[in-house]
């Protein structure tokens, strides 16, 4: 099949990326893993579809939290209160999901080679993740969740501004 056919059929942009920009391909094949991921692992917990179809609370639930740094600094005060693992996954989980977010964005989009490029693409996905959790009732509101998310994409970006740049 000549490269003309492949334009006409793919379209110029995804055929050039895999015969040209073999290194954009791999990530951009990886961001579609890591999207799936982070839609199973924020959206599929055991029980969860059972209180979609009913809300196990009415009005704001007692778990949501508005208040910044209010959920870190209960766990780091509080922190032999919990066994290692949730502590661990509370603390680390979302800074350690969004670390390939800082990584992947800047290799697949030319556009993204700042910080703040990085920081709004984090924020926007927390920000809608955090809403589908509050409106489905397949998790809870937590600002906390999205300063964490928000410092796993800058030490991405971090990693790759001194390794893959």
């Amino acid at each position: 099949m000549s490269l003309d056919v492949c334009k006409r059929i793919w379209g110029v942009r995804v055929i050039r990326t895999i015969i040209v920009k073999p290194k954009k391909a791999f990530f951009a094949i990886l961001g579609l893993i890591y999207m799936i991921f982070l839609a199973i692992s924020f959206f599929s917990e055991v029980g969860n579809f059972s209180r979609l179809r009913t809300p196990f609370f009415l009005g704001d639930g007692p778990n949501n939290n508005y208040i910044p740094f209010s959920t870190i600094s209960t766990y780091i005060l509080n922190f032999n209160h919990y066994n290692l693992s949730t502590w661990l996954f509370n603390m680390f989980g979302n800074v350690l999901i969004f670390l390939p977010l800082g990584i992947i964005a800047p290799v697949l989009f030319n556009s993204m080679y700042r910080y703040k490029h990085i920081i709004y693409i984090a924020v926007s996905i927390r920000v809608v993740i955090e809403i589908l959790q509050y409106q489905t009732s397949l998790g809870v509101f937590d600002i906390d969740d999205l300063i964490l998310s928000l410092t796993g994409g800058i030490m991405g970006f971090c990693l790759y501004m001194k390794f893959l740049k």
